[in-house]
């Protein structure tokens, strides 16, 4: 639906451009946490700056193969080298990992909520 919206009438978002961007690797992060079934916080880190680093290289690659199609280099596209991707690469990690620190507080107070609901049925 938001899509539609910012198709038909993409002036309505133009104040909200880097909140669109910040919120997509933030939800990226909160979900890479609820997916998995872990109940300890200490588990879930491994995995989340590691699933952090790899989309946010992949997504960086994405980038850089779009940019040569829409130039037109043809086969003369410029590799990208890791020294030259990696501030971008680490700031979207960070953002993916706060997202992901978001989701285990999301994860804990549910796991909590949940600990202290189970009574017995009368």
């Amino acid at each position: 639906m938001l899509g539609v919206i910012f198709y038909l009438e993409p002036h309505w978002f133009r104040i909200l451009w880097g909140a669109q961007l910040l919120l997509l690797p933030i939800l990226s992060g909160i979900l890479m946490v609820l997916v998995q079934g872990e109940d300890r916080s200490y588990k879930f880190l491994p995995k989340l700056i590691l699933g952090s680093l790899i989309t946010t290289f992949v997504f960086a690659g994405v980038i850089q193969v779009i940019e040569c199609f829409d130039y037109n280099y043809g086969p003369h596209c410029p590799i990208p080298n890791l020294v030259s991707i990696a501030p971008f690469v680490l700031f979207l990690s960070g953002t993916f990992v706060f997202g992901g620190l978001v989701g285990i507080a999301f994860k804990g107070a549910y796991l909590l909520i949940n600990k202290n609901n189970s009574y017995e049925k009368i």
